[in-house]
Parts: structure tokens; C-alpha cells; sequence
């Protein structure tokens, strides 16, 4: 377990957690696989690189592919996956570049998918529905799951808000468990 896991579990644990009401499995059994699940959201730091530059790379890299192809005493001494990979990538369709979606900030779609697996689990694990709470008289909202959803892209190091993520988390988990 790493550390973010571990960070991530300690968290989750915190949560006033409901006792299994239908005999089931005890949902906090899952919290190992929820640190697990959020951890491999973590945000990597990469450098991006343009699309034109990518296809440069990978049509190099089929062309590499195709030499090998061609080298029956260098294919032979390599294991069978590798062999397998290697033809499979010479034998490969060039990439077809999608059209420029244009200028404007990147979407959050990380910071949005976070925040309704988080919202999933925090009502899967309490029993009560993520909610946020505003001020009548205007002013930033507050709450229980707001303030744990702070605390995960805390952890994770995800730049995003957490109070306009968490509305659409909310009608998420509100759309997919209908109350009965």
C-alpha cells in the first residue's frame, strides 16, 4: 500500500459510517479498493505533447517496428510478447488526427469524475446523501460531504473546486439512486 493509499483510506475511515441495514457485506469492507481506485486518479505531471508530434513518434516507431519485422535473427531472440507486440505495431494503422476542439481552458473531466466516485462512496459508507448546505442569505456553501470532497482533492492534488464539483456529484448520485 502506498502512502497516498493509505492517506486516502484514513479519510474515508473518518466518515460516521452506517452499519449494513440489509445483512450484506459491510460496505467499509471497500474502503481498501476506494483508496486503491482514487490513488490511480491521481493527477500525473507529464509534459503534453502536441498531436502532430505524437503521430511523428508513433509512425517512427511503426517504422522501427517494420525493420524488426524484417530482421529474422533479431525477432527470433526476443520473447514471443515482445515479438507478438512488435508486429502487432508495424502492422498498425496510422492515427488519424481528431479535429482541434478549439481554445479555452482544458475541462476538468479528472476533477468531475473524482467527485462522484467520492460522492458514490461517501453515501454508499454513511447511508445519507452528499449534500451541500448554502447560506440563505448567499455566501459559500459548506457541509459534510463538501468539506470531505475538499479534503480528497486535497490529497490527490487536484486543482479544481470542490463546491462547483460537488453539484454535479450530487445530482449524480441523486439520479442514479433514486430514493424509494
Amino acid at each position: 500500500m502506498t502512502g497516498l493509499q493509505a492517506e486516502l483510506e484514513s479519510t474515508f475511515r473518518k466518515l460516521p459510517i452506517a452499519p449494513p441495514d440489509d445483512g450484506g457485506i459491510p460496505y467499509e469492507w471497500l474502503i481498501p479498493g476506494i483508496g486503491r481506485q482514487l490513488a490511480l486518479m491521481k493527477p500525473v505531471d507529464r509534459k503534453v505533447a502536441s498531436p502532430d508530434a505524437t503521430k511523428r513518434k508513433l509512425v517512427a516507431l511503426k517504422k522501427h517496428a517494420k525493420i524488426l519485422c524484417e530482421d529474422m535473427s533479431a525477432m527470433a531472440l526476443l520473447p514471443l510478447k515482445l515479438r507478438i507486440l512488435i508486429v502487432e505495431i508495424a502492422h498498425a494503422e496510422d492515427p488519424k488526427l481528431p479535429p482541434s476542439v478549439g481554445r479555452g481552458a482544458p475541462q476538468k473531466s479528472l476533477a468531475m469524475q473524482v467527485a462522484r466516485t467520492v460522492a458514490e462512496h461517501f453515501y454508499g459508507l454513511t447511508g445519507t446523501r452528499p449534500t451541500r448546505i448554502t447560506p440563505p442569505g448567499g455566501g459559500k456553501a459548506h457541509g459534510p460531504f463538501l468539506e470531505f470532497l475538499a479534503t480528497i482533492y486535497r490529497i490527490l492534488g487536484i486543482k479544481a473546486s470542490a463546491e462547483n464539483q460537488a453539484k454535479a456529484a450530487i445530482n449524480f448520485v441523486t439520479e442514479k439512486y433514486p430514493k424509494t
